[in-house]
């Protein structure tokens, strides 16, 4: 059950000082007076039935905040007669569970009090790094590791006291109270993390949870519940548009024929697809995704001739296109969307499904000339609609940490959240761009964060930007109050549409596909507005890259 690392190390523990320590009865004097007793010259064994003492007493329930917690090292410990043979054995077999962390993350000691409570034995963690992050699959060796991870700002040199949700093996999942203690070296490093899984104490605990910190709990919260009952974690958010979605994707389980996405660019419609792909009957075979407005209209035609075929060899079966998934269907030619339309006429059980997205309702593109009657009316049976992120704000601190989550796995350096502050700017902000633009903001303040906690100072650039252009809209909008003269609405957003595209372009050095990025737009429809705004003059573009 012990891993290298306790062995080599026995927690000491002090009070505040010994007028604190005085006050707190004899129990504690024992306590302290056993540990200075150990570190006289005289380095005497301590005894097995006093730590079974502090372990009755309560001992290892001490608050963070009230008392600290040292290593002593083997070298200190070595010399003279003091031994932790008799000390490692008793902390193996206590049912109290410890464990200890590497400098790397990686469990080192998992006793049998850890084995007992999560039905995994020591062989199965030792030597597992365990990342800050939340997990869809909690009944699973990832789902104990991210709940029982240090938080970032333990690395830090900060002792924790967090309630979690411990997993165990058979798939249930008990509260618990994590004592976090950070082992710091000479030079105030952190050499690795001591860690008690605790009951949860009747009474409130000292320390209140970071805002951070209770937004992990609650997003860890919601993906568990949303896996249990749709397997749709992926989908973050609690808004009542999110719940309408799930709802909708539960649907869509035994497979549809036909289906619409609506969003605005970044609202995450492909993601959605693919989500409702792979819950269906036919997530096991490919996804095929066709951007229109990157393909000519002979690629979709010859694309769509060849997904229809079937494959008779068991080889090419496997890989047969499950999902056909056409992105701005309104741009496909009327004559395509008349061969897509008979694609669907003449489909079998065995055929693709095809989900189309589009940025507005069908109905509005059919009166707009934009999309034949024949496939909105294969559309009209089930249409999702995803809303912008500036009307899902109650989204956005749970989005937020979600990228954060995801970058914890494979970054070096963990982030526990974002600042107050730092969501209160993001719930003010109307994220042109939407999720996409969140999650490429926030992959940016991850990278640049000098500590465990996301602050207003390292947020990237193109956010700052965005806030100004912001700015600058609720500005010229000052101007025209009651009594003014009204701009009528289609100048007025050609206008607005024309100055962010200008800013974008000058904050990229005129790199257009740097600009479509910062106005979360694909390169090819940023060039369609700059033809279409400069046709009169109204706006003049180099492209420098």
């Amino acid at each position: 059950m012990v891993g290298g690392g306790l062995a080599d190390a026995l927690v000491s523990y002090h009070s505040k000082g010994d007028e604190e320590g005085a006050s707190r009865g004899s129990g504690l004097g024992l306590r302290v007076g056993l540990f200075e007793e150990f570190k006289s010259e005289e380095r005497r064994e301590p005894d097995a039935s006093a730590f079974r003492l502090m372990e009755r007493d309560g001992w290892w329930r001490g608050r963070v905040g009230e008392f600290r917690w040292w290593i002593l090292w083997s070298d200190f410990l070595t010399k003279g007669r003091a031994s932790v043979g008799k000390i490692e054995p008793w902390l193996s077999r206590s049912l109290l569970p410890v464990c200890l962390f590497d400098s790397h993350r990686k469990l080192r000691f998992f006793n049998a009090g850890c084995e007992e409570l999560t039905g995994y034995a020591a062989s199965d963690v030792i030597g597992q790094a365990a990342h800050y992050t939340s997990v869809d699959e909690t009944s699973s060796l990832a789902g104990l590791l991210a709940a029982i991870a240090p938080p970032p700002e333990v690395w830090e040199g900060n002792g924790l006291e967090v309630p979690v949700y411990v997993p165990t093996k058979s798939g249930g999942t008990t509260g618990r109270l994590m004592v976090f203690v950070p082992l710091l070296n000479e030079k105030n490093g952190v050499d690795g993390v001591l860690a008690t899984i605790q009951q949860l104490p009747s009474i409130p605990a000292a320390a209140k949870p970071s805002a951070a910190q209770q937004v992990h709990a609650e997003l860890a919260a919601i993906r568990q519940e949303l896996r249990r009952r749709y397997q749709e974690a992926s989908l973050i958010g609690k808004s009542a548009s999110i719940q309408v979605i799930h709802r909708q994707v539960k649907l869509t389980r035994q497979g549809v024929g036909a289906l619409g996405i609506v969003g605005e660019a970044g609202t995450g419609k492909e993601h959605l697809a693919r989500v409702i792909h792979h819950l269906g009957p036919k997530g096991k075979q490919t996804f095929v995704p066709l951007d229109i407005t990157c393909s000519t209209p002979i690629d979709v035609k010859l694309a769509l001739k060849r997904l229809r075929q079937p494959q008779s060899e068991p080889t090419l079966a496997a890989l047969a296109a499950g999902t056909i998934y056409l992105a701005h269907v309104e741009q496909l030619p009327r004559e395509l969307q008349m061969e897509v339309s008979g694609f669907l006429d003449s489909g079998t059980p065995s055929s693709p499904a095809l989900i189309c997205s589009m940025d507005q309702p069908p109905a509005a593109l059919v009166e707009a000339n934009l999309l034949t009657e024949e496939l909105a009316w294969w559309l009209k049976p089930l249409v999702m609609e995803l809303e912008p992120l500036r009307d899902r704000r109650e989204d956005i601190s749970l989005l937020a940490q979600f990228f954060i989550e995801e970058l914890n796995r494979t970054a070096t350096t963990q982030r526990s959240g974002i600042s107050s502050e730092v969501l209160t700017q993001f719930v003010r902000y109307q994220w042109p761009g939407n999720i996409e633009e969140l999650r490429v903001v926030v992959t940016e303040a991850h990278a640049a964060a000098r500590g465990a906690m996301i602050g207003v100072s390292d947020l990237p650039f193109r956010f700052r930007a965005g806030q100004d252009a912001m700015a600058v809209g609720h500005a010229g909008n000052a101007g025209s109050g009651v009594g003014g003269t009204i701009e009528p609405l289609d100048q007025a957003l050609e206008r607005l549409e024309r100055d962010l595209i200008q800013l974008a372009i000058g904050q990229a050095k005129g790199n257009l596909t740097r600009a479509a990025e910062l106005l979360g737009v694909n390169r090819p429809r940023l060039y369609r507005r700059i033809e279409q705004l400069g046709k009169d003059g109204r706006l003049e573009i180099q492209d420098h890259g």
